[in-house]
């Protein structure tokens, strides 16, 4: 299958930021424009509609993390999910949680303002951005209810050990919650086959949906251990309760979706998404591996080393940090933005990242530009 035709020829300019945002498919687009019809034409938002977009942004999501559709809480955003557990596990003074030093901010904040109930937060001490299991056994008491950390730091592109961890939660009986964001539709998973109780993604990073969609999983067991006074009357009324009268049944086992954001139904957003999960799924997310694994080598491979360090010699996520030893980072992104090629600066490093849109001989451009631009910040 030669999915590139699936997605818009930016030629000449290349996008390396997919860490950032993803690009649109071409296929999205167009249930996009659709889902415009139907709201200029009203009586085209069937019910079936209603219920199916979000039903296919669910099974597309359950597609590609190996879930039942069943589990899966549809959200705008990584928040999401980390607000619900933050808020709903009823955490107090006797309770402890540890955070990933350093981790991105949706992962972090939800959890310290927890410390104005007298909640301890405290932070994975860590030589490396990602803490090894070791570390985190180090740093568990008796004390320790959550570990909360991202699957793929986003500042360093490093992966943590998921089942190494988890195991060590399971067996301490820690919930361990992970942020997946940056590695969800880059990186093959299988939420349950791994020990963890949750995970939360934002969808317009690898998953190549609009802004503000996302998604939440949390295992059954762990799910009904969650509180929250939210209740979106559609969960727990269908229309055909609706058109018979009465109040919504608040007692209603209605799983899932009972954490879902409000309007799911979000045809602007979710229609594009859906159309975008359903090609992801159709490509394959191990075909999409191999396709982003080969690009980071070759950027590995073709960095001039005495201008560049790059953060992790090891492609074991999609992103590629590195650290510039002869210029500042912005000069150089700038730089190369006006030579057609976007990345990003995060905590002052270069950060590309490539993703199955972009092709060998981008990244050979990009290696060109890199380098240049590196070559030239030295001589200034």
């Amino acid at each position: 299958m030669n999915w590139l035709q699936e997605f818009p020829d930016h030629h000449p300019r290349i996008w390396l930021n997919t860490a950032h945002q993803g690009v649109l498919p071409l296929k999205a687009a167009e249930a996009a424009r659709d889902a415009v019809a139907w709201k200029l034409e009203p009586w085209r938002m069937t019910q079936e509609r209603f219920n199916g977009v979000p039903q296919r942004v669910r099974e597309g999501i359950a597609r590609l993390i190996g879930a039942d559709a069943n589990d899966v809480v549809l959200a705008n955003g990584a928040s999401h999910g980390q607000h619900l557990w933050a808020d709903g596990l009823g955490l107090n003074s006797a309770d402890e949680v540890l955070l990933m030093s350093g981790d991105f901010p949706s992962t972090r904040l939800p959890w310290l303002r927890l410390r104005a109930d007298g909640v301890v937060v405290r932070d994975v001490e860590s030589a490396a951005p990602v803490p090894t299991v070791e570390e985190v056994e180090g740093a568990l008491t008796d004390k320790t209810r959550v570990l909360g950390l991202s699957w793929v730091h986003s500042f360093s592109g490093l992966v943590a050990d998921l089942g190494a961890i988890g195991e060590l939660c399971r067996d301490r009986g820690v919930t361990f919650l992970v942020n997946t964001t940056q590695g969800t539709g880059a990186l093959e998973l299988s939420v349950e086959d791994l020990p963890i109780d949750g995970v939360t993604n934002a969808g317009w990073k690898w998953l190549c949906g609009p802004y503000a969609t996302g998604f939440c999983w949390m295992r059954p067991e762990f799910r009904e251990c969650l509180k929250t006074k939210r209740a979106y009357w559609l969960a727990f009324q269908t229309a055909s309760d609706l058109a018979a009268g009465g109040d919504p049944d608040p007692d209603r086992n209605v799983g899932a979706r009972r954490f879902d954001l409000f309007a799911p139904a979000n045809f602007f957003s979710f229609n594009a998404w859906a159309a975008g999960l359903e090609l992801l799924g159709e490509i394959g997310v191990d075909r999409i591996r191999a396709h982003d694994a080969g690009l980071v080598q070759q950027l590995l491979k073709g960095v001039d080393r005495a201008l560049f360090a790059p953060v992790s010699e090891v492609g074991a996520s999609s992103i590629v940090v590195l650290e510039a030893l002869r210029s500042d980072a912005q000069s150089i992104a700038s730089g190369m933005a006006v030579a057609g090629i976007e990345v990003a600066v995060r905590h002052g490093r270069v950060r590309l990242s490539p993703h199955l849109y972009n092709t060998a001989a981008q990244i050979e451009r990009a290696i060109d530009a890199l380098n240049d631009c590196g070559r030239q910040g030295a001589n200034s």
